[in-house]
């Protein structure tokens, strides 16, 4: 789906890593490097699943 489409809850998809779409142009991410979930901008061009 587009990213104009996108509601809060869809699934990101990036190539190896998945997250939550929080509405306002930001992710829930869980970060590897930093060993915690943080609530970030989006990045990239995400592909948006709704389930």
């Amino acid at each position: 789906m587009a990213a104009s489409e996108r509601l809060v809850g869809d699934l990101m998809h990036w190539p190896g890593h998945l997250g939550t779409y929080a509405g306002n142009g930001k992710v829930w991410n869980a970060s590897h490097s930093r060993g915690e979930v943080a609530l970030v901008n989006v990045w990239g061009r995400p592909t948006y699943h709704r389930v």
